[in-house]
């Protein structure tokens, strides 16, 4: 079977970017967006609990024990309207890749986010991100790189500098463009 739909992966760690690059990637390229974070955010509202970092691993773990990845891949991607672009925001996981990559109707790309940690940092103050200080970024990045994400970063096709300004990001986007069209 040829594969006829365009999955793009978008992967990084907290505060690189990953969402304001989907946006932008999407609207050039009339991708529908869907995502990890958004999937389980509204398993949280249908449960009545706060939207907090927190909630949100403690129920993604709690899923993935229960459901496993499989299930959680093939849930987040029936979220999709029928656009055969997808960008999916929030690949964390190696699992996710090799699932993802064995789909026989889908062609996978991934690209990472690369932003170093002070532009992070900066970027959580301004979101105003209280629940996830200095001293747990770090223990969160170790978390997200100990599930793979160094990996995926390895693996990834395209790699996306998002440590200078807007401009920057909007000439790797074209650039990334002209190479997948």
């Amino acid at each position: 079977m040829k594969r006829q739909n365009l999955l793009i992966g978008i992967s990084g760690l907290v505060c690189s970017g990953k969402t304001t690059f989907a946006n932008l990637l999407a609207k050039k390229i009339g991708a529908e967006i869907i995502s990890f974070r958004n999937f389980f955010i509204k398993k949280l509202k249908k449960q009545k609990k706060m939207i907090t970092r927190a909630n949100l691993d403690k129920y993604s773990n709690e899923y993935l024990q229960t459901r496993g990845i499989n299930e959680l891949i093939k849930n987040v991607l029936s979220q999709r309207k029928n656009n055969n672009t997808l960008i999916l925001d929030g690949v964390r996981m190696t699992e996710t890749v090799k699932y993802i990559e064995k789909l026989k109707e889908w062609q996978y790309i991934g690209i990472y986010v690369d932003t170093n940690y002070k532009t992070r940092l900066a970027r959580l103050k301004q979101r105003q991100e209280n629940d996830l200080l200095s001293e747990e970024l770090h223990q969160y990045d170790k978390k997200l790189l100990s599930r793979g994400l160094n990996e995926i970063k390895k693996i990834s096709k395209w790699k996306i500098d998002n440590n200078g300004d807007m401009q920057s990001i909007v000439t790797q986007t074209k650039q990334l463009i002209s190479q997948i069209q």
